[in-house]
């Protein structure tokens, strides 16, 4: 008579447990992916929308102090910067604030605009206040002014 030997090999229940095992690992695997990946896409919203409030605050102070005459029309909703030799302008829109070739998708419901002081509704201003909305950064200010020097004054004496 013939020894049979045993071959060593998993039996087909064995095999089920352990598909069903990795199935539910891999099921777990995705979702916490997901929910990563989820996260990871708000903190990108959330930077590039501080960068863009950032980078506005930036060209908003370098343009204060560049140019010697800043004015706001309130019909058209632009700030209007001025020299003798250039200009250049913002303009505010509901839910962005556009300067040629920049656009900073950023909501600014609150506006305030200021001359020596004193808040304005247009004309001519030297410093404005620009607030987000708690929606899309949280509520951030925005501060940006401008030294006047004399030549302002005694031009408008002239007038």
């Amino acid at each position: 008579m013939a020894k049979r030997n045993k071959i060593p090999a998993f039996t087909l229940s064995e095999m089920l447990v352990v598909i069903a095992l990795t199935a539910v690992v891999v099921a777990m695997a995705f979702s916490v992916l997901s929910l990563v990946q989820r996260q990871m896409k708000g903190m990108e919203e959330n930077f590039a929308k501080d960068t863009g409030l950032e980078l506005l605050e930036q060209a908003l102070w370098l343009d204060f102090n560049r140019y010697r005459v800043v004015s706001f029309n309130p019909s058209s909703d632009e700030i209007h910067f001025r020299t003798e030799l250039d200009s250049v302008y913002y303009q505010l829109h509901e839910n962005r604030v556009i300067k040629y070739p920049d656009t900073f998708n950023i909501r600014f419901p609150v506006k305030k605009f200021y001359r020596d002081g004193r808040e304005v509704t247009g004309g001519i201003i030297d410093a404005l206040q620009l607030e987000t909305s708690s929606d899309t950064i949280g509520n951030r200010k925005l501060f940006v002014f401008k030294k006047n020097d004399a030549t302002q004054y005694m031009n408008q004496s002239k007038h």
